[in-house]
């Protein structure tokens, strides 16, 4: 009997023991359990803020593109018609609003004389809301110019927005006097 009890009294007092300490274990292993997901949580948000600005994902960006077609004119051989397509693509991953940008269009070639050169018209190119990796045309325009005229500039130009003074913007030549029905295309990034 005495062994009888003195295992029946080892065993409460030893499972009582182990009762008491279970739920302050858990406790302990509850609260570092939310330290580590504190700190994996600040560690992820770190990460992310780290990943956007390395991104930036904020900064605009749009690409322009400019395609100049020319021909001779049936019936007038002394005139050119020449054709000037614009487009702008956002390439960059954040909505552009495109305030209405300007065309300008001057001759190069022949030089003229001061007294004789003429004020080519500026164009208007359109106001345009672009979503990342949308394109649309922002201006299509056909005009004639004698044929003895040889190069022309073409210069497009869209105002970063929030950012005065600063542009998109592309420059580029066509050689119209060379070739009929001739196609130029030339693009810019920024």
């Amino acid at each position: 009997m005495r062994r009888l009890q003195r295992r029946e009294g080892r065993s409460p007092g030893h499972a009582g023991s182990v009762q008491q300490r279970s739920p302050e274990r858990i406790d302990k292993v509850k609260i570092w359990m939310e330290i580590i997901q504190a700190v994996a949580t600040v560690l992820a948000i770190a990460g992310g803020l780290i990943w956007f600005v390395l991104q930036r994902s904020t900064k605009p960006e749009v690409k322009i593109e400019q395609t100049v077609t020319h021909r001779s004119v049936a019936g007038h051989p002394d005139q050119s018609l020449i054709s000037v397509d614009v487009r702008a693509t956002n390439v960059g991953k954040v909505k552009v609003d495109l305030e209405p940008g300007v065309l300008e269009i001057l001759q190069i070639n022949p030089i003229l004389e001061k007294d004789k050169q003429t004020a080519w018209p500026k164009f208007q190119l359109k106001r345009l809301t672009l979503e990342p990796g949308e394109s649309d045309q922002a201006l299509f325009r056909d005009f004639i110019v004698p044929a003895t005229v040889q190069t022309i500039q073409i210069h497009s130009r869209y105002t970063v927005p929030g950012e005065p003074g600063l542009y998109w913007n592309l420059l580029s030549f066509a050689d119209i006097g060379v070739e009929p029905s001739r196609n130029e295309t030339a693009s810019s990034v920024h």
